[in-house]
Formats: C-alpha cells, sequence, structure tokens
C-alpha cells in the first residue's frame, strides 16, 4: 500500500508540469503590459484552491475508518482534476496560431544553454530557486515551530495558512496588477523580496501567535507581489515559440529548490535552531533582491540594444 502511495505522488509530480504549460499559454494569449496581471489571477487560483482543498478534505475525511475513511476526499480531488481536463478543451482552440513554426523543436540541452546566455532568464531562474528554497523550507518546518513556541495543533496551523492563502489570494487579484502597471515589473519584483526578507528575519521575534500570522501573511503577501512580476518579466524575455520550454525548465528548478530547501531547513531546525530556517531564508533572499534588480536593468539594456538580443537568443518583447 506504500508503494502505491509513492506510485501515485510520483505520477501526480509528473503531472505538475502542466504549470509550465499553462504560463506559457497565458503569456502568448495576453498582452506584455497586462501579463504581470494574468499570472497574477493565475497565483491568485492557485490560493484559492489551497483554501477550499484542505478544507474539503477535513470536512470529509474520516480518519476513525483507517485508510478507507480518506478515499472521499481523493475522489473528490479526482473528480476535480477531470473536471480541469474538460474544461480545457473549450480554451485550446482560442491560441493563437504562429505566422512561423519550426519543423523540430530544440533539445533541452540547448535551451539550457539559451536560458544560460540571457542575463535576464538567468538572473530570474537564480531567484526562483533561492526564494523557492527559502520558502519551501519555512512551510516545511513551520508546524513544528509554531508547535514549540505556541503550543499549536493542527486546527492552528491550518487557520495559518488559511488566512495567509487568502490574503494571497485577495493581494494577486486586486493589487499586483494596478502596482505593476504603475510601478513596472522589475520594481516591484523587489519591493515584493524586500517585504519577504523582512518578514523572515523578523519572525523570531514573534512574542504571540497572532504576530506570527502576521508575519506569515506579510511574507506571502510579499511572494504575492513578486512572483507574478517575475514571471511576466520572463515572458517578455522568451522567443515567442519556446516560452513554454523555458519556463518549464525555470518550475524544474523551482522543483529542485523544493526538494533541497525543505531536507535543509529540516537539518538546520533540528539540529542548530528552531529559529534558523526563519534566519537562513532571510540570508539567502536578502540577495534576491539584487538578483531582481539586476533582471530589470538587463531587461532594459536588452529592450534598447538589438544586438545584445541576438547574442542573447531570445527576442525580448516590449
Amino acid at each position: 500500500m506504500c508503494f502505491v502511495a509513492f506510485a501515485v505522488r510520483f505520477i501526480g509530480g509528473l503531472a505538475a508540469g502542466n504549470g509550465s504549460v499553462v504560463q506559457g499559454y497565458i503569456a502568448d494569449v495576453t498582452p506584455t503590459d497586462e501579463r504581470a496581471g494574468r499570472f497574477s489571477m493565475l497565483g491568485a487560483a492557485y490560493n484559492v484552491g489551497m483554501i477550499i482543498g484542505p478544507t474539503l478534505g477535513g470536512i470529509f475525511a474520516r480518519p476513525g475508518q483507517g485508510p478507507a475513511g480518506f478515499r472521499i476526499p481523493l475522489l473528490i480531488a479526482s473528480g476535480l482534476s477531470a473536471a480541469a481536463v474538460t474544461g480545457v478543451f473549450p480554451v485550446r482552440p482560442r491560441e493563437p496560431v504562429r505566422g512561423h513554426t519550426t519543423d523540430q523543436q530544440p533539445s533541452r540541452w540547448s535551451m539550457i544553454g539559451t536560458a544560460a546566455r540571457n542575463p535576464v532568464i538567468r538572473q530570474l531562474m537564480g531567484l526562483t530557486f533561492v526564494v523557492g528554497f527559502a520558502f519551501t523550507g519555512i512551510e516545511s518546518t513551520f508546524g513544528f515551530w509554531s508547535q514549540h513556541f505556541f503550543r499549536w495543533g493542527p486546527r492552528e496551523i491550518a487557520v495559518c495558512f488559511g488566512i495567509t492563502a487568502f490574503m494571497s489570494a485577495i493581494c494577486q487579484s486586486m493589487i499586483t496588477a494596478p502596482l505593476s502597471r504603475r510601478y513596472g515589473e522589475a520594481r516591484m519584483l523587489a519591493i515584493g523580496m524586500v517585504i519577504a526578507v523582512i518578514s523572515m528575519a523578523l519572525q523570531p521575534f514573534a512574542a504571540s501567535g497572532a504576530w506570527a500570522i502576521a508575519l506569515m501573511t506579510t511574507m506571502a503577501i510579499g511572494s504575492s507581489v513578486a512572483f507574478p512580476n517575475s514571471g511576466a518579466l520572463m515572458s517578455r524575455s522568451i522567443d515567442p515559440d519556446h516560452q513554454g520550454q523555458i519556463m518549464g525548465l525555470n518550475n524544474a528548478l523551482g522543483a529542485l529548490a523544493r526538494v533541497v530547501g525543505p531536507f535543509c531547513a529540516a537539518l538546520i531546525f533540528s539540529g542548530v535552531s528552531f529559529n534558523g530556517p526563519f534566519v537562513l531564508g532571510a540570508v539567502i533572499v536578502a540577495p534576491a533582491v539584487w538578483l531582481a534588480v539586476a533582471a530589470g536593468r538587463s531587461a532594459r539594456r536588452l529592450q534598447q540594444d538589438p544586438c545584445r538580443q541576438n547574442q542573447a537568443g531570445v527576442t525580448l518583447h516590449s
């Protein structure tokens, strides 16, 4: 039974590649100046799902019945996945047809080289890994941290993450896009990173559960401001024919961060300090602010110099 559970999760992980496809599709059908807003709505949809999904699972789960008590939540999840697949078909024909196509897509190694040559993509991918490393490390140890300092149980932890997801959804659906249009994607990306760093650094000094929730929420808001702008800035720097591939590489780097981050955070939490994951997160995310600023500067230089665009291997869209 344990092997089956791991196999199911493995297959589910393979299916997670649809995230880069969705991002590439949104970039294809959205004008460049509206992409930050559309990516924000995508993030808001994920956050709403993070609220509703665990709620449904908690309502319909019956732990007292053993493994059979978890079948109904799994069947609900399966049904929602089927509904999502069905919902894709009416949308798919609207994807714009390219004026030119290539007979053969470049290999993944070629696209890695393209990403490495483009300064905007390289810097944003570095940001994806560093921030993903820190955030997932904090998320994976937060339950133990809150239990140690505040004696929280599953209910209090669920409330904390529910509030965090709700505020992130509000931010991404109503605030991120207007701010990006007014102040620019690169600037808002850097501001979001600064908010996240400050929240991480202050979390060890939280004197109560309410302060812990407030700081987790501001950290999530910083992420909600930053990442849609990162995706929009990246989409401007990718040739339209290769958006899915580059974003897929970016998501793969994020997945690697979600493996390494919790592992390192758990070692620090158990062997160094209960506050270690927050301190580590603040220390390694602080340089990501520089990556955000550097990516914005690189994007402006590429936009102003067609020769640099050719050297980078992709077309920058204004």
